[in-house]
């Protein structure tokens, strides 16, 4: 039977099924609102800041629960009602926001963004919001899915185990036509039960990984890139060129400089830092991965300016005296101390930070402070719409 628990003077006990009535507070880090019931903080997905609403407990541990909006009692003017068939149904947790306005998204992120600097960096600042064109749908080139055991494409509810197969995706490219996937997937079944990457390329024709040595073609101002499935490529169709008009915008780079080009990926930023340096500078791309290192070496195997090291970032830095100048796009996972102390040792005039995880940008971006570093600016892309996530392009100087 179902329980409503109301809260009251006394404590109560909640469990996994509950539905309690909360009025909602602050945005936190990773898609959720906080709320308090009694003393206990839920994490609740699909709401706003001032709703009051009804939520059901999804999880729960020694601290906190989790939780999604099943009523609402009273509404936030920002909500609107969301595109997607399974979002309504909580069936894919693929987006967090599709329920709120596209600008009220940004307003969120931006205080996301503020409040993980002040708490965990303890640096006070708060980022300027860069606009990313269009209406938050329609903007997703690359997407990974499960292909499920009736051989179609699935994808998981939020923090569950359980597969949902879709027909349509409102984020995804328009031109990935998901149905015709679909039909060629059910053909595989031998791909059954495995992880399917879809890619877009400029031309609007997708590969997926159910076709081996798959390469997609991207232009970038006036740069080709011929990237594999398997490696790394901006999701957003915008992103390549918004992220290089930061780093142009930001990244100082001279003539006859050293710069290095940190997780460089397929070399998408070091394929314009040549053009600061010149045929008298050097840039070095670091990479780990196999599949991004074949696609940088490609695109630069005539290059007199860019040099491929295949190797972990720490010990790349580890045998390095000089540089002037640096750039680094790591993972969700951030830099981390190990390499943030290897770059202060080899103290560059500038380090130019690309991050896609407010929370270990400011963890490490508080080492750097420490360190003798300034925050000269930090900007912030909304390259995933109608998601919690957000890319940060900080900007650190030398200040010491």
């Amino acid at each position: 039977m179902l329980r409503i628990v109301m809260s009251d003077s006394q404590p109560s006990k909640v469990s996994v099924g509950d539905r309690v009535k909360v009025e909602v507070g602050v945005i936190a880090h990773g898609g959720h609102f906080i709320a308090h019931h009694d003393g206990l903080t839920i994490f609740v997905r699909g709401a706003d800041t001032g709703e009051v609403v009804l939520v059901e407990i999804d999880e729960i541990t020694k601290k906190i629960a989790r939780g999604h909006v099943v009523a609402i009692e009273r509404a936030s003017s920002n909500r609107i009602e969301p595109r997607c068939q399974y979002y309504i149904n909580s069936a894919c947790g693929g987006c967090d926001f599709q329920h709120l306005t596209q600008e009220h998204q940004r307003e969120l992120k931006v205080k996301v963004v503020a409040d993980s600097m002040k708490r965990i960096g303890g640096i006070d600042i708060t980022p300027e919001s860069v606009r990313v064109p269009g209406d938050g749908f329609d903007w997703r080139v690359r997407m990974d899915f499960d292909a499920s055991p009736g051989g179609r494409l699935a994808m998981h509810p939020a923090r569950s185990n359980l597969l949902t197969e879709i027909n349509e995706c409102p984020i995804a490219a328009k031109e990935m036509n998901i149905e015709r996937i679909n039909v060629n997937l059910e053909q595989k079944r031998g791909a059954w039960g495995e992880r399917v990457r879809v890619g877009l390329d400029d031309s609007g024709h997708f590969r997926t990984t159910l076709v081996k040595a798959s390469r997609l073609t991207h232009q970038v101002f006036d740069q080709r890139f011929d990237v594999s499935l398997e490696s790394f490529w901006q999701p957003h169709r915008l992103a390549p060129e918004m992220l290089v008009s930061e780093l142009e915008r930001t990244l100082r780079g001279e003539k006859g400089e050293r710069i290095f080009d940190l997780y460089g990926g397929v070399g998408l930023f070091s394929a314009f830092i040549s053009k600061m340096v010149g045929e008298s500078g050097e840039v070095i791309l670091v990479e780990s991965d196999k599949s991004s290192i074949k696609d940088a070496e490609r695109k630069f195997r005539d290059s007199k300016v860019v040099r491929v090291i295949t190797s972990e970032v720490k010990n790349f830095l580890g045998h390095e005296r000089q540089v002037d100048r640096i750039v680094l796009d790591p993972p969700r996972t951030g830099a981390g101390s190990a390499v943030v102390k290897e770059m202060v040792r080899l103290a560059p005039k500038q380090i130019l930070y690309i991050s896609c995880d407010p929370a270990t940008l400011a963890r490490d971006a508080k080492e750097l402070v420490e360190a003798g570093y300034a925050i000269e600016s930090l900007r912030i892309l909304d390259l995933f719409p109608n998601t919690e996530h957000v890319e940060s392009v900080a900007n650190f100087i030398i200040n010491r």
